[in-house]
């Protein structure tokens, strides 16, 4: 998908990222570019949100529509948090790290990766919660209920038991630690040392 956001401010507004995340692809460490792609994506959702809700006012198409918003408001953006965890927690960091607060651009950038990082805590105390929540239901009309709204967390591994919730745990854990590797540890040895005891982690879950 291409993003919205590639002609809202120039590259040479930011700052020059060095050579290690110029191969990952940011060359700026405006994050509104490095993450066009992914907050294209949530826009484009969050409109087609606000229309179904608008839509659901309309007894034609009332029933259609809540059953759109009931397994969209939720399963939707949790899953958008998931497969983005990674990219933004880094783009948004280092959006950070290397800002340097002198024009609009990047005063705008700044905001803008704390309104990012900000959703990234909000997506953990909710994957946290929801793992607290459904270890404590029992029946299965309250089993049933909770996952048609947060099943993104659980439908993958509904065959397995709870043993198998605990791979998004390591998941998310994993994936913060790759990013503090980036940041506090030079040593590509150590850095690749590390990812593949988490990744070893995962496995044998």
């Amino acid at each position: 998908m291409p993003s919205a956001f590639d002609r809202s401010v120039s590259p040479s507004s930011g700052v020059k990222m060095p050579e290690q995340f110029q191969a990952m692809g940011f060359n700026t460490n405006l994050c509104i570019l490095n993450a066009g792609v992914h907050l294209t994506t949530l826009c484009i959702s969050l409109m087609i949100l606000l229309i179904a809700l608008f839509f659901s006012y309309f007894t034609r198409f009332r029933n259609k529509m809540t059953k759109l918003i009931k397994s969209y408001r939720y399963g939707v953006f949790l899953r958008f948090w998931l497969q983005s965890y990674l990219e933004l927690l880094i783009i948004a960091s280092f959006g950070l790290r290397y800002n340097s607060y002198d024009n609009s651009a990047q005063k705008f950038d700044y905001y803008l990766c704390w309104f990012i990082l900000g959703l990234e805590v909000i997506g953990q105390i909710t994957f946290i919660w929801c793992l607290v929540k459904r270890s404590k239901i029992t029946q299965p009309e309250d089993i049933t209920n909770f996952e048609q709204r947060f099943g993104t967390f659980f439908e993958e591994f509904k065959s397995t038991g709870p043993r198998m919730w605990l791979f998004y745990v390591i998941f998310i854990i994993r994936r913060t630690l790759l990013v503090i590797n980036f940041h506090f540890i030079s040593d590509l040895g150590l850095q690749l040392g590390i990812s593949i005891m988490s990744s070893f982690c995962v496995k044998t879950i």
